[in-house]
């Protein structure tokens, strides 16, 4: 076992802070950011109890909500909005017959989204999801306008995967244009 073998840079949770500036310190920082501890550290850093092996390990793989909120904006999975959007999953959709052709469709584009955003790491993609579907979906939820709330999540889904040129069963690979 190298010295680096197990050390914070192999862990799931440390993300790149070349990418990531603005969004964890706001400053020049040669340290990466772990999503899990919300602090800095460095690639070469012990790892903590919560180390995960990148390679082997992603807890947002099929969930492109979760993808973009927890990894991409470091947004508590227990969070108010998450905890809403599981809410509206897990009780209101899944268990309601008018809405299982959507968790259908979610449950066969969402794990490719959540690749693409993962793939891209587009913070700014991210934040407009964030901004012009998923809190809008939340108020909705809060006001148990759970209809309005799903074709809001709805609209998302298709949005993404036109956006990365998804397809219910293939990835397609086309150019991709930024309409969201």
């Amino acid at each position: 076992m190298s010295s680096y073998d197990e050390s914070c840079g192999q862990c799931y949770y440390l993300r790149d802070m070349d990418n990531d500036k603005k969004m964890f310190c706001g400053s020049i920082c040669d340290k990466g950011h772990c999503i899990m501890l919300k602090g800095c550290y460095y690639p070469d850093d012990l790892t903590c109890h919560y180390f995960k092996d990148k390679d082997k390990y992603s807890p947002f793989w099929g969930y492109y909500i979760t993808t973009a909120v927890c990894e991409l904006l470091s947004i508590g999975e227990d969070s108010d909005i998450m905890n809403k959007i599981k809410f509206l999953r897990n009780e209101v959709m899944q268990n309601n017959e008018k809405y299982q052709d959507v968790l259908k469709e979610y449950d066969t584009v969402g794990p490719k989204i959540a690749k693409e955003l993962r793939e891209d790491r587009d913070y700014e993609l991210a934040l407009g999801m964030l901004n012009f579907y998923i809190i809008p979906t939340v108020t909705l939820v809060n006001e148990h306008e759970y209809d309005q709330a799903i074709s809001k999540y709805k609209t998302m889904t298709d949005s993404l995967r036109d956006y990365y040129g998804i397809s219910d069963s293939i990835s397609i690979n086309k150019p991709k244009v930024k309409s969201i």
